[in-house]
């Protein structure tokens, strides 16, 4: 949470006046479909953070946040060895393959190979007590050699053994990507993440292995994007996985309207629509000194293509921009397999569940407050 004051949340139910919430719930009365909640997040100093989102009754739990730094837990100096005596020769690692540890805490800088049968990682920081890692070793040529998970109980001063045997070597998966759009370049082309609670880690880009010892979820995804005169267009695409598999993924196609803002200190944005079964929501995100403002529109909560920012200065007392103010706005489509009650921009959120399939197709741009923009 951040500093300066207390988070707020409030919540309105159809057109009814906005009112703040004591809980983190409430009932929506029978007969009832849409509802709107809002979070207010005071800082320390500005910029203040606000989120809104706009859903009916078929999503009954939303997720919004304040972002802040948290409270980190003790940590302590360790140190990981890598016992590689048992698979060196027979999976033909090389002097300047490298390693990647993972932790609760982050990763750990690579490290090379080297020579030897055994490999020390650290000494590094880590959080205190027992937790997950995973190593990863890549090749010199940026393919993974192997990925295995482990678990270590951390003190200060301390250190682990991890002895790879040859089973630990997973097949190789491979990760391709169409629908690439005239004009744009790969941000991320296959990139592959290892995903579980408390723990997440790179494992390829374009090819992969199952992590041994792993249950978490393989979340694959490729990125491209292109500048603008005021921003840049990007579009995405990612599968969540509970096993390892060869994966093909499409990109979605950019927006075919043109999108617009009114310029206006809370910003009505024009041209909201996206012809994809899938699509979900549009989220704004909004950056004007002295607010930082999200709003997530569910598509059965827009009308015409447009939306504006609720005005909410009467209900938290927060200053809104002024005119002349630098604005961006970024302007996000996501389409997915199944319905999702939280942002793709979210920090704090569990493994996703296999099998969700997300898209998401975005516009930035910069502006001056007070003044129409057309965000392409």
């Amino acid at each position: 949470m951040t500093g300066g004051g207390s988070p707020q949340l409030a919540y309105r139910v159809e057109e009814d006046p906005w009112q703040l919430l004591s809980g983190t719930s409430f009932e929506l009365p029978a007969g009832k479909e849409r509802y709107s909640v809002a979070l207010y997040c005071p800082g320390s100093m500005p910029p203040n953070r606000l989120e809104v989102v706009e859903a009916t009754r078929a999503l009954d739990r939303v997720v919004l946040e304040c972002p802040g730094p948290g409270t980190p837990g003790p940590s302590a100096s360790f140190t990981v060895e890598l016992d590689l005596s048992a698979v060196r020769s027979a999976w033909g690692l090389s002097d300047t393959d490298f390693v990647t540890l993972f932790h609760r805490g982050g990763p750990v800088p690579t490290s090379p190979l080297g020579s030897g049968s055994t490999v020390a990682v650290g000494p590094f920081s880590a959080p205190e007590g027992e937790g997950p890692f995973l190593a990863v070793i890549i090749g010199n040529d940026g393919r993974t050699r192997v990925a295995k998970r482990f678990t270590a109980t951390v003190a200060d001063g301390g250190s682990a053994t991890v002895a790879f045997s040859p089973s630990d070597q997973l097949p190789a998966h491979t990760v391709s990507t169409s629908g690439l759009p005239a004009g744009y370049s790969y941000n991320n082309n296959g990139l592959v993440l290892y995903l579980e609670e408390g723990l997440f880690g790179f494992l390829g880009a374009g090819e992969y292995r199952g992590v041994a010892g792993g249950s978490g979820r393989y979340a694959l995804g490729s990125e491209a994007s292109m500048s603008t005169a005021r921003g840049y267009r990007k579009v995405s695409r990612f599968k969540v996985l509970a096993n390892p598999a060869e994966v093909s993924l499409s990109l979605p196609q950019p927006f075919s309207t043109t999108l617009r803002t009114d310029g206006a200190p809370h910003p009505e944005v024009e041209g909201l629509s996206y012809g994809d079964g899938n699509l979900r929501y549009f989220e704004l995100d909004y950056s004007a000194y002295p607010l930082v403002y999200r709003a997530r529109v569910y598509r059965e909560r827009l009308s015409g293509g447009r939306y504006r920012l609720p005005d909410l200065t009467g209900l938290f007392g927060y200053t809104p921009p002024s005119s002349g103010s630098s604005a961006s706005l970024n302007v996000q489509a996501v389409l997915a397999s199944e319905n999702i009650g939280y942002s793709l921009k979210s920090g704090t959120l569990p493994p996703p569940p296999a099998g969700l399939e997300v898209g998401a197709v975005e516009v930035a741009a910069a502006y001056t407050v007070g003044s129409p923009t057309d965000l392409d």
